[in-house]
């Protein structure tokens, strides 16, 4: 039985073999008036002619009116939002349940420090201050060495962040 298995096998892979070594010029724009094997042009060389028929086309493009509202709603601000965002980094620089004191730290900050934007957003039950829009972590702890005297227990953590206004 492994015989016949590896006979149908071997017979198969040759013939398949030989069928590789036919004539695939089918695949290459043959020129007008001319057949032969050496005449083909090969991509990337533009000597060729179209066949024409001595007529003018026309191309119409048929669309869905909402492809239009499609290219607006990409990178428009979405559920709510006011602006873009993506996956970056933030500085978490303090977290507790007093707003206002939040608050304070927050405008401490901004007095020194007005190149990173400051945000200040509510999880229950604490507020927390976050520094910054940073796309990479490398960013955010070269900042993060620059506030530690303000916010010494400060870490980095993932957030969504506002896209530069350029």
């Amino acid at each position: 039985m492994q015989k016949v298995i590896a006979l149908i096998l071997l017979v198969f892979s040759f013939s398949n073999l030989l069928a590789q070594e036919e004539d695939n010029d089918w695949k290459l724009y043959k020129p007008v008036g001319q057949t032969t094997k050496d005449s083909i042009v090969k991509p990337g060389n533009a000597s060729f002619q179209l066949p024409s028929t001595g007529k003018q086309g026309k191309v119409t493009v048929q669309k869905d009116n909402r492809i239009d509202g499609l290219t607006e709603f990409v990178g428009t601000p979405q559920n709510g939002k006011v602006n873009v965002t993506m996956k970056g980094y933030r500085i978490q620089a303090y977290l507790d349940k007093d707003k206002n004191k939040v608050n304070q730290l927050r405008a401490q900050y901004l007095s020194a420090h007005s190149e990173q934007p400051a945000y200040i957003d509510f999880l229950a039950p604490n507020f927390r201050l976050r520094i910054g829009d940073f796309r990479t972590k490398l960013d955010a702890s070269a900042y993060l060495e620059q506030i530690k005297v303000i916010f010494p227990d400060a870490i980095i953590v993932m957030d969504d962040i506002e896209l530069p206004k350029y």
